[in-house]
């Protein structure tokens, strides 16, 4: 068989083990199991992503108030604050505060 003359990945997926055992070479039939194996480990990635994305969906969803802020001492109150990392505002005054430190550490 050259290598014109493959099967196709839709047509190896297709085949049952037997199938495969009894219809492959023995080179196609390693490319088959090769094949399924990747296919048997992209759906258990996907069914894990499904469960990781379900378990952060409940915590954000379910979570308390407190659980996602913390407390700080603001003029002597207590108050919750929450950051929102993806707000560009914060991320500014990050960067801005991260330069700060930069140039702060070099000219020591």
């Amino acid at each position: 068989m050259t290598g014109n003359d493959r099967r196709s990945i839709t047509e190896l997926r297709r085949m049952d083990e037997q199938e495969a055992r009894q219809s492959l070479t023995v080179a196609e039939y390693e490319r088959w199991e090769s094949i399924n194996q990747l296919h048997d480990e992209a759906e258990e990635t996907r069914e894990q992503w499904e469960e990781e994305e379900q378990e952060v969906s409940d915590l954000v969803v379910r979570a308390d108030p407190e659980q996602l802020g913390t407390e700080v001492d603001l003029f002597g109150n207590d108050v919750l604050v929450r950051v929102d990392s993806e707000d560009r505002r914060f991320r500014e005054a990050a960067e801005s505060l991260s330069d700060e430190r930069s140039w702060t550490s070099w000219r020591r």
